[in-house]
């Protein structure tokens, strides 16, 4: 939703602030549940949970190269192109973050240093439902990929008829992901995490997600790595007359796009 405010105070500024918060709190019992039905049954969970929650019936929760390859078929040559040039602009700033190892002798015959080893496997949450996230993809698998881990995983919820979208099956391709998995929520954070006959656990587990998938990511830590808990998406923009009107549409829509919750400020 967009508001033109001309004037307000700073009550008002608390409540563009309060429509952000998520109280992850209230969730976790439900979501505890959940944990304990994938840990304990494992596909067969997953399968009853994915029809409670998203209404669909899923055989084989492992994308099939073949529908990666039709993927590649079926998607418009613009937006796989768009996928190439944020790829590579991603991979670019990714690559000069990367930290490296160093060793000094502190005093003769001690040495002091730090080693830098990626670590063996990685899940990423890729969320789905209300618009399809190919960029999550690419900024969550291609830091883990140009980290040097081996094993990368994502799991994204089903459509209705049990396909995953063609962007996010290119994208994921196109990044470096090891494993495509359609199952999504907090079942797929658990099955990230524990195990099951199909999903391999991993090490880390990261990607946003709705209030569910946060709660699951705080109630699996420890037991795996998690990247933080994400609240919903918000955007505070001040701008000038300098400033592209469709650059500004673009960045409110982006994060607006995510969940009802989400926040995009404008200040101009």
């Amino acid at each position: 939703m967009l508001m033109k405010i001309t004037e307000f105070d700073y009550r008002r500024i608390s409540e563009l602030v309060e429509r952000a918060r998520l109280d992850v709190d209230d969730v976790l019992g439900p979501v505890a549940d959940i944990i304990s039905m994938v840990r304990d049954g494992g596909d067969d969970a997953l399968r009853e949970l994915t029809g409670r929650f998203d209404g669909v019936t899923v055989e084989n929760f492992r994308v099939s190269r073949e529908e990666i390859e039709e993927a590649h078929k079926n998607l418009e040559p613009g937006v796989k192109e768009a996928l190439r040039e944020a790829a590579s602009n991603i991979e670019e700033f990714h690559r000069m973050q990367m930290p490296s190892g160093w060793m000094s002798e502190v005093r003769p015959g001690v040495m002091a240093g730090q080693l830098v080893r990626p670590i063996d496997s990685v899940g990423c949450y890729i969320p789905g439902g209300r618009a399809v996230y190919p960029s999550t993809i690419l900024m969550t698998v291609i830091p883990a990929r140009i980290a040097g881990v081996e094993r990368i995983v994502c799991c994204t919820p089903p459509a209705q008829d049990g396909s995953v979208p063609d962007a996010v099956l290119v994208a994921a391709d196109m990044a470096g992901a090891s494993e495509i998995y359609r199952v999504g929520g907090a079942q797929a954070v658990a099955a990230m995490a524990y195990g099951t006959e199909t999903i391999r656990p991993v090490d880390k587990i990261v990607g946003p997600g709705n209030i569910f998938v946060t709660a699951a990511k705080k109630l699996v830590y420890g037991e795996v790595d998690i990247d933080f808990p994400a609240g919903p998406s918000e955007v505070l923009i001040i701008a000038d007359e300098t400033a592209s009107p469709e650059y500004i549409a673009l960045e409110i829509l982006a994060q607006a796009e995510h969940d009802p919750q989400a926040a995009s400020v404008l200040v101009t």
